[in-house]
């Protein structure tokens, strides 16, 4: 009897051993990481005062205690080491005014992120941006006034067409970049749009207009819508000298002034 508890407690010690041992090795070798809620993100806006100031207000995140904001010109900065650095403290409110959207010719764009008490930083963070279209703006301005000044005083037809295309630039630009003065669909804002591409439809139409002196010495303004060469027309340069083969001339005014005083007088003449 004892003979064959031994070797029943040999084969449970042979049974259970290498097991226990097994999962002792299997225990060593495992490695827990876990990410847990740091705290909620802020809440970011920027309001416009002037080009060189940008008012920025945020309202902190759930259990946030420490607000970070960036900015960046072109696009939205990718972590908290890109663009330059706004603000970092415990304030809610602060103005950048090391911008100047006058100058800028892209978006400001601005980041923020919130830190717990432990100073972790949450990552998904709030984003605005604001345009700052002012230079190009300016400088598509100049270049249509000034392309429209050349084009008044000559009588090259293309240079009028090109000055009409800078108009209609000047119009989208307008109209794709809003300024922080005049919002999208304000009425500032349509207003402009209108006459820019007045102005354009005016350059277009400017080589049909031309002004001709009647009989009595006033000019009077014509509109003269002429064909091109290839559906017919003169050309601007044989369309100029029939016209000025046509015109009176200074001695046929002189002679038509001449011939009306005469008149006038003989005729005072006969009534006295």
């Amino acid at each position: 009897m004892r003979k064959w508890l031994l070797i029943l407690s040999l084969i449970v010690i042979a049974l259970f051993i290498p097991t226990t041992i097994a999962l002792a090795a299997t225990s060593a070798d495992v490695t827990v990481k876990a990410t847990g809620y740091i705290c909620g993100a802020p809440t970011l806006t920027v309001t416009w005062i002037s080009d060189t100031e940008l008012k920025l207000d945020w309202t902190p995140g759930a259990d946030a205690v420490a607000t970070m904001v960036r900015a960046k010109v072109g696009s939205m900065p990718e972590d908290r080491n890109d663009g330059y650095l706004v603000y970092n403290g415990i304030a809610t409110t602060f103005t950048d005014t090391a911008v100047n959207l006058d100058i800028i010719g892209g978006d400001v764009y601005y980041k923020a992120w919130g830190a717990n008490s432990d100073g972790i930083w949450e990552e998904a963070g709030d984003t605005t941006y604001i345009g700052g279209a002012g230079m190009v703006l300016i400088a598509l301005f100049a270049l249509a006034v000034g392309v429209s000044w050349m084009a008044s005083r000559s009588t090259y037809y293309l240079l009028k067409i090109l000055a009409g295309v800078a108009w209609i630039g000047v119009a989208t630009y307008w109209n794709n970049n809003p300024t922080p003065l005049f919002a999208f669909d304000s009425a500032g804002h349509t207003i402009f749009y209108i006459l820019f591409w007045g102005l354009a439809v005016a350059m277009f139409f400017m080589p049909m207009w031309y002004s001709k002196t009647n009989a009595s010495g006033e000019k009077t303004g014509r509109m003269n819508i002429r064909l091109p060469q290839f559906l017919g027309g003169q050309s601007e340069v044989d369309e100029l000298k029939e016209r000025q083969r046509m015109a009176t001339t200074s001695f046929d005014r002189r002679d038509t002034y001449r011939k009306r005083l005469n008149d006038a007088l003989n005729g005072r003449r006969m009534r006295k």
